[in-house]
């Protein structure tokens, strides 16, 4: 059996619709789809229970809002399946996700490719979908792990949690959970866990998972949490890497401060003071200790440029690098 575990925090009508409706009607039967009604609205909590009414595989939690990492881990806790997959509720899959499912029973995560929401396309450019191939070494798994820490092009989707199967035996032998208080890149964390762990996986050259890019997220609008949840992230990472893979933490504490330059510094919102506002951001010792000790072999193009600038302390220029 598969427990497909969907985390809702108001989420519009039409795309939970989508969402559930993509779970129920499985062309695979052997499901149960849990539904973790974040502390929604009443409207929203209530969509949840009518879906429970009308399927009886659907089962509604209703619980007060923390977050989406607290609610997958409770969807764990309450998962009788044999899998487990994470659905998001703006998001849904295809109705033969499962077909194969009698042939994955060797594997701790089984991973598929996905689309954006426009369909013409996968969105992922991972080479490792590109075919149908097992990852059977741990070493295999490593180079995985530090691939994602990289968040290069080659491995840029693997630590998304979405569009994978997970082994519940396997999750709960090694206690695997998302991390508490992160709401940025939680997966992230979650999946240095599953890596460091895994024996056998297998990528999927399979489309079947829908995920749909929400247009109020764009490059430019700026987050003013990003800083805060950037180093909690960066924290939750260092935590669990317990002092392991160092060069490719620094890299990822680098792909970090890219992210708040983008979506803080330099966003176009922020007209005035990005020197003054660039310099408390990198008072965190993190940032610090990873302009310095990061190997530049390591970053793309554009991060290369940053950390460079950074260890001449060349701010001037970087308002040009961030606005192209």
């Amino acid at each position: 059996m598969i427990s497909i575990v969907i985390p809702v925090y108001n989420t519009k009508k039409e795309y939970l619709d989508e969402c559930v409706h993509s779970a129920i009607n499985q062309n695979y039967k052997d499901v149960e789809i849990i539904i973790i009604d974040d502390g929604s609205r009443e409207d929203v909590a209530r969509w949840c229970d009518l879906y429970a009414e009308e399927d009886l595989r659907v089962r509604v939690i209703h619980k007060k809002n923390e977050g989406v990492s607290i609610a997958r881990n409770i969807g764990i806790e309450e998962a009788k399946g044999d899998w487990i997959f994470f659905l998001d509720s703006d998001d849904f899959i295809e109705m033969d996700a499962f077909s194969q499912i009698d042939s994955y029973e060797k594997f701790d995560v089984v991973a598929f490719k996905y689309r954006t929401k426009e369909y013409e396309k996968s969105f992922t450019s991972d080479d490792y979908y590109d075919m149908t191939i097992e990852i059977n070494k741990k070493e295999q798994a490593i180079q995985l792990l530090k691939g994602m820490l990289i968040n290069n092009d080659v491995t840029s989707s693997i630590g998304f949690s979405f569009a994978k199967l997970y082994s519940l035996k396997f999750i709960k032998k090694y206690n695997i959970k998302f991390k508490a208080g992160i709401s940025f890149r939680e997966d992230t964390i979650f999946n240095i866990s599953i890596f460091e762990n895994v024996s056998r996986m297998l990528f999927v050259n399979k489309v079947v998972y829908n995920y749909r890019i929400n247009s109020d997220s764009a490059t430019q609008k700026r987050d003013e949490k990003c800083k805060e949840n950037s180093e909690k992230l960066i924290t939750a990472c260092e935590e669990v890497l317990a002092g392991k893979y160092m060069d490719e933490y620094y890299a990822f504490v680098i792909w970090q401060l890219n992210y708040v330059f983008i979506k803080d510094v330099f966003c176009k919102e922020i007209s005035s003071n990005k020197k003054a506002h660039l310099k408390n951001i990198l008072k965190y010792e993190e940032y610090r200790k990873a302009i310095k000790n990061v190997k530049l072999q390591l970053l793309s193009k554009r991060k290369k440029i940053l950390v460079i600038l950074l260890r001449i302390k060349c701010y001037f220029l970087l308002n040009l690098l961030y606005a192209v």
